[in-house]
């Protein structure tokens, strides 16, 4: 529990409150069907009120507190106080029309009895959005639970433990291995992929059914492709250096005439020369016409 308690000694009905300010947007809660704030403590009730509350601006406009049988018109509010006939949830009402207005509250505080840092366990079943949350127990959230300012979106959110979905979206990260399991697959563009899903798309997702003699490529191994491109020299020549080694099985080569048409490089032609080693691939055309044209490779290799 924080160290900011509940100020009431149970025994005699002591009170101990603080004075305390705070800033808060006017909005709509759902659960009480009213236009308020919710205050980070109960509030003491005195006579004449220590409640101020003025419009968070220079110059800003002063509400005025009305008793709690009335219903606040513009620029006025009532307080839900911890006091008897009160129900005591640190709540102040305010007129639809002050919607949306910044408020500076001045009050005298009496701890956080009624503020979830003390309940553990608990559900929360719309929007929360506090500063600090202290349990050592489980915390359910069928809302949206906002970790920082929601007007920057900014804010941490620390594990120490292991934090997993449930059993439609099981996404598991767990900081202590430095890992992130269980990743569903990306479905619009901007999505995240996972690895597998990564290769999928990459991969030729093919492998080599029946193995020539040899074991350079048995049956069962895995083929993917490369994509290499240079330019021809004044000879004709075009030599693109790889870091495949000995994995290439095979390629085709393509030049373009200049004139938008790619042609294939034929192996056999006696005009033509295709070859590769583990380091280079290689194509000569002994043609005026390819001399400093743009080459493709396209490489087969085992992976």
């Amino acid at each position: 529990m924080a160290d900011n308690q509940w100020r009431r000694q149970p025994f005699t009905g002591d009170v101990y409150p603080v004075a305390l300010s705070e800033v808060h947007t006017v909005r709509f809660f759902d659960d009480w069907n009213s236009y308020g704030i919710q205050l980070d403590e109960s509030i003491y009730l005195e006579n004449p009120s220590s409640v101020s509350i003025v419009e968070n601006v220079t110059g800003g406009t002063v509400f005025t507190e009305i008793p709690r049988t009335s219903s606040p018109s513009a620029g006025q509010f009532r307080v839900d106080y911890e006091a008897q006939t009160y129900t005591g949830t640190s709540r102040i009402q305010f007129n639809p029309s002050d919607n949306g207005t910044v408020v500076l509250v001045e009050y005298k505080g009496l701890g956080i009895l009624n503020k979830i840092e003390n309940y553990v366990g608990f559900l929360v079943g719309e929007d929360i959005s506090c500063n600090s949350v202290t349990t050592d127990e489980d915390i359910t959230a069928n809302g949206n639970l906002v970790v920082g300012d929601g007007s920057t979106g900014s804010g941490d959110v620390t594990i120490t433990g292991v934090f997993t979905g449930n059993t439609t979206n099981p996404l598991e990260i767990d900081p202590n291995a430095n890992t992130i399991k269980n990743l569903a697959d990306g479905v619009a563009p901007s999505d995240a992929a996972t690895v597998g899903q990564v290769q999928a798309e990459v991969d030729l997702g093919t492998t080599i059914q029946v193995g020539a003699t040899g074991t350079h490529a048995p049956a069962g191994t895995p083929v993917r492709i490369a994509w290499l491109e240079g330019t021809s020299n004044s000879f004709g020549s075009c030599l693109v250096n790889h870091s495949l080694g000995s994995n290439i099985l095979g390629f085709t080569a393509y030049i373009n005439s200049g004139a938008d048409v790619w042609y294939e490089i034929q192996s056999g032609a006696s005009s033509f020369l295709k070859d590769y080693s583990d380091t280079y691939v290689r194509i000569e055309i002994n043609a005026f016409a390819f001399q400093s044209k743009p080459v493709r490779f396209l490489v087969w290799y085992k992976g």
